[in-house]
């Protein structure tokens, strides 16, 4: 790279949803477009961003009801969010290995598949949770442990109302 070169080398993976509300499932997306106060912070702090595949959109399209974990963990989902979980790991190595820091992994609590730390444990009341990843992020995770590596995981919620508690839970976590 020339000295005329600014780029942070700094990088974040981000879920599907957080730039994309049109991804979530039917009826349950919190916002017009995207999780605003995440994006600001994240590009205000220097990160370049990383969009994640949405598993659940590629493998049910976006027409699909809102469901819970036990719902989607399925032998086939799992080997899909695997594969996709590779094609992930593939690209923070071409980062990786020209010097670049990828510092964290947020997901969106309260999803099937993009949990940190909160998963909905039944369809018919998605208010429910249980402490755990999601299918996608434990892949994620699975693959990185695989290949010696450990990037932090950071859950953020995709209710407006949560926006002040994103922000500090991303200041706390990428401090």
């Amino acid at each position: 790279m020339s000295e005329s070169d600014v780029r942070s080398m700094r990088l974040v993976l981000v879920a599907h949803c957080i730039l994309n509300q049109n991804a979530r499932a039917s009826g349950i997306a919190k916002r017009v477009c995207a999780l605003e106060e995440v994006i600001h912070f994240l590009l205000s702090q220097g990160y370049g961003l990383i969009q994640l595949p949405c598993p659940e959109l590629l493998y049910k399209g976006v027409d699909r009801p809102p469901a819970s974990k036990p719902e989607y963990d399925t032998p086939e989902f799992r080997s899909f969010c695997s594969k996709l979980a590779k094609l992930v790991i593939e690209q923070i190595l071409i980062f990786a290995n020209r010097g670049y820091k990828v510092v964290g992994i947020i997901g969106v609590e309260h999803s099937p598949t993009c949990a940190t730390s909160l998963i909905p444990i039944d369809r018919n009341d998605l208010s429910l949770y249980n402490c755990g990843r999601g299918i996608f992020m434990e892949e994620l995770e699975k693959t990185l442990a695989s290949k010696g590596m450990k990037i932090p995981m950071i859950g953020v919620f995709a209710s407006k109302d949560r926006a002040v508690e994103n922000l500090q839970i991303l200041k706390r976590s990428l401090a």
